[in-house]
């Protein structure tokens, strides 16, 4: 295992953004609940996303999208096994796995979703980000997730992501 989006939560090389309609994205701080913490903005509520799941904001032309960034420490090839399972409602998140930027995959998810089968060659500092959105129209948005990353010659199971809540 190279990380862990779960174990690996709230430290490097993990780091937490929201993403506007304007494609401009902005670094998220702690916000402190009564019971728990999570990466958020007071300005993109109810964006958030905690060490196992999240929310986005607003609709399709008005969205602000959570991302989980991955940063590599290191020069690497890995594989990487992601899922996001949507709460009940709603009609959907549009869900992009990105490398370096560029989509290599993605669904508008209405129930789970994973990809457990992305090879991804990182020089230091280029990212893997899964990127979380509204589809068209806002609520129920809310997600659990998990991503991780593998040396390149090992396996993932089919199964690696999925847990009882879904994706953890």
């Amino acid at each position: 295992m190279l990380a862990d989006s779960l174990s690996g939560y709230g430290s490097a090389p993990w780091s937490y953004w929201a993403e506007g309609a304007d494609g401009q994205r902005h670094a998220l701080g702690i916000l402190d609940g009564m019971w728990t913490s999570a990466f958020g903005s007071r300005f993109t509520r109810p964006l958030a996303i905690s060490d196992t799941g999240g929310a986005v904001a607003g609709d399709a032309a008005h969205a602000a999208r959570a991302v989980i960034r991955y940063t590599a420490p290191a020069a690497m090839t890995a594989r990487v096994a992601a899922c996001i399972a949507k709460s009940p409602g709603g009609d959907g998140l549009d869900v992009a796995l990105l490398v370096r930027g560029k989509r290599v995959a993605g669904a508008v998810v209405v129930d789970r979703w994973t990809a457990t089968d992305q090879t991804v060659t990182l020089r230091t500092g280029e990212t893997v980000d899964l990127s979380v959105g509204p589809n068209q129209i806002p609520g129920h948005d809310a997600f659990t997730y998990r991503i991780r990353l593998t040396e390149a010659g090992g396996t993932i199971s089919p199964d690696a992501t999925k847990g009882p809540a879904g994706c953890i």
